[in-house]
């Protein structure tokens, strides 16, 4: 693990495989904001199948829609721009992942054209590449729909949405075919995947009923969202 910054960013973690790479790049949006605590157990984990992850840090309240957008979206252009040097492979699928309310924010960032090369955001850097693959893990997308009708656009990008069979705080009978209906009239292919016995913590290797204790990376559960994560991306090459 490594922390880097850049005077337009919050901080960042990358967390980078063993050996020299190169590796496809995953850019990780935590539900908190803060990367070190909730991707503590799922980016090493994540790592130790071969994918350089790059975590930052960012204003999650839905208080501040205009810094959250400005957080996730200059955080993902510094994290392309460093991918290379840290072992990455821009060839390979770009994804970029949320958790819960990051996964909001990465379908904003990720499947909204305006912020893109050709967009019109100036809040930082250059506009770049749209990410080839937005995955979210147990987000509460019924949230949001409306907001994915007007501006979802980038009909480039795939959705890969991972769901908890047990989780209560989200649960996919809620959400999940609303979220398809809107992705599929906006033009955006998707696919879901459910995980047997998982909590809305454990689809993140954390214990939501022990103040978000974190899990060991060997839990079956969160391994099985490793397994979801890695067999979209495999998907989207």
């Amino acid at each position: 693990m490594t922390e880097v910054s850049h005077e337009d960013t919050k901080d960042m973690v990358v967390w980078s495989p063993a050996g020299d790479g190169p590796w496809p790049v995953i850019y990780a949006l935590p539900d908190t904001g803060i990367a070190q605590h909730d991707l503590d157990v799922l980016a090493p984990a994540l790592a130790d199948r071969g994918f350089l992850v790059i975590g930052t840090n960012w204003d999650a309240s839905i208080l501040h829609p205009t810094d959250s957008e400005r957080d996730v979206e200059c955080g993902y252009r510094y994290a392309r721009e460093i991918a290379e040097d840290h072992g990455g492979d821009l060839s390979e699928p770009v994804t970029m992942l949320g958790n819960g309310f990051g996964g909001f924010e990465a379908s904003v960032v990720g499947l909204d054209s305006r912020f893109g090369p050709d967009g019109n955001y100036s809040g930082c850097f250059t506009g770049t590449d749209r990410p080839d693959l937005v995955i979210t893990v147990g987000t509460c997308h019924n949230d949001y729909l409306e907001y994915v009708v007007t501006n979802y656009n980038n009909t480039d990008g795939k959705v890969a949405i991972i769901t908890g069979q047990d989780d209560d705080v989200c649960p996919a009978s809620l959400h999940v075919a609303p979220m398809l209906a809107s992705l599929e009239e906006s033009g955006i292919e998707a696919t879901t995947t459910e995980i047997a016995d998982a909590s809305h913590g454990e689809l993140v290797f954390h214990d939501e009923d022990n103040r978000w204790a974190p899990l060991p990376e060997d839990d079956p559960v969160g391994q099985d969202t490793v397994d979801a994560i890695a067999q979209a991306i495999a998907d989207a090459r």
